[in-house]
């Protein structure tokens, strides 16, 4: 019953955190800063490997996290996924 209970409150916490939306607009901005102002605007906990490079421009208008995760990471042969206490 415990893990079931612990289950479903990730899960609220990941619907909560990916319909949340987010306005951001970046310009020649550090990938590895991008993603941390991302985390700070949506309240999510982003873990940024070391190897992740690049600059990146963009304006995010209105989207959820999961859109702005795949927008700043498009080209950067990254990827990312979900874990109980954030994004790595």
């Amino acid at each position: 019953m415990k893990h079931f209970l612990f289950t479903l409150l990730i899960c609220l916490w990941c619907n909560l955190v990916l319909a949340a939306n987010i306005t951001l607009h970046l310009q020649d901005t550090d990938i590895g800063a991008a993603l941390q102002t991302l985390g700070n605007v949506s309240g999510t906990n982003i873990a940024v490997d070391d190897s992740v490079k690049g600059r990146v421009t963009a304006r995010l208008t209105d989207v959820n996290l999961d859109e702005a995760l795949r927008t700043l990471l498009a080209g950067k042969s990254a990827t990312y996924f979900y874990t109980d206490h954030g994004v790595v």
